[in-house]
């Protein structure tokens, strides 16, 4: 009989994890090779981002996953995407550089949102993209990738 232990994931340290794969998955590779993925996830597939090893200890699946329902305006493209999840990981970069607490909220069934906002605005439009977490079922860690409503930031309220 195997022995489960849990394993607790500092939330920072997943950021940068997350991160990193964002950046080799998503924004490193040229736009014809990112395409594919993009019209998966815009079309509800999940993305097999790779997998999350620490010895014995830990071997997750990296799951990516896209919520545009709260996108504003037309255009919707890769490019756009793109630019979103850099606007989001030099935000998340900042925090993480500056030592800053990042602001984590945790729902009741589990899931942890990062808000380290990343916005971008095109033809007077701005649209926001933050990262989450879903607990971790069957040895499978989702990130969702969300807009969200542009509204509730007063900063990008012109």
């Amino acid at each position: 009989m195997s022995e489960q232990r849990a394993v607790d994931i500092p939330v920072v340290e997943l950021v940068k994890v997350v991160s990193n794969t964002l950046q080799q998955c998503l924004l490193r590779p040229p736009k014809d090779k990112v395409k594919p993925l993009f019209k998966d996830l815009k079309a509800g597939k999940s993305i097999t981002l790779g997998k999350l090893e620490a010895g014995e200890l830990l071997s997750l699946t990296l799951v990516l996953q896209l919520d545009y329902s709260e996108f504003v305006g037309p255009g919707f493209n890769v490019d756009v995407f793109r630019a979103t999840v850099q606007a989001m990981l030099n935000t998340a970069s900042m925090y993480l550089k500056s030592q800053r607490e990042l602001n984590i909220l945790t729902s009741e069934s589990g899931s942890t949102l990062v808000h380290t906002p990343g916005a971008i605005t095109l033809n007077d439009q701005t649209n926001v993209l933050v990262m989450a977490f879903e607990p971790i079922e069957q040895q499978q860690l989702t990130v969702k990738l969300m807009f969200v409503d542009p509204q509730q930031y007063e900063q990008f309220k012109r």
